[in-house]
């Protein structure tokens, strides 16, 4: 065989090796905790009827607590946001250093509504729970949490 033949089948199985170890790396690439199929909130609140056990009727429930915790906490995180905004804006323009503190309070009260919103939520939930699925509540809350936290340092 000649050197030039053989250089041309090294450089073609290299490529094929190349390719194949990318694909592996991106195909099995575990998903972060909240992205991807079944990660977040969604894939949370399926999970959690799976975990919890719960009836047609507390899944109705479940589902409606889950929606109007969402956009509760959607909208505080709107008003967030603007407080944030509005703060920052003060490094561009001559501000009083009391209209900042009065911003700054605020976010902070925005952040512990969240807290409370959140709070709520899972008493909520355990509360339509019946006493033999309160067992699970536990393991609930650990991903619950896990999942919050995870999100949270993004």
């Amino acid at each position: 065989m000649s050197q030039l033949k053989f250089y041309q089948y090294a450089t073609w199985a290299l490529l094929v090796t190349n390719i194949a170890v990318l694909s592996f790396f991106l195909l099995t690439k575990p998903h972060p905790k909240g992205r991807g199929p079944g990660g977040g909130a969604r894939g949370l609140e399926t999970e959690a009827i799976q975990l919890l056990q719960l009836d047609q009727e507390q899944q109705k429930v479940f589902q409606r607590l889950a929606l109007e915790h969402s956009q509760a906490l959607r909208n505080v995180d709107r008003q967030e946001r603007d407080q944030l905004r509005a703060y920052f804006a003060s490094l561009l323009v001559k501000a009083d250093s009391t209209s900042n503190e009065d911003l700054l309070e605020e976010v902070k009260l925005l952040g512990g509504q969240k807290v409370t919103l959140t709070y709520d939520h899972f008493r909520s939930v355990k509360d339509i729970l019946k006493e033999e699925q309160r067992v699970y509540f536990e393991d609930f809350m650990k991903k619950a949490l896990q999942i919050l936290i995870v999100e949270e340092r993004r």
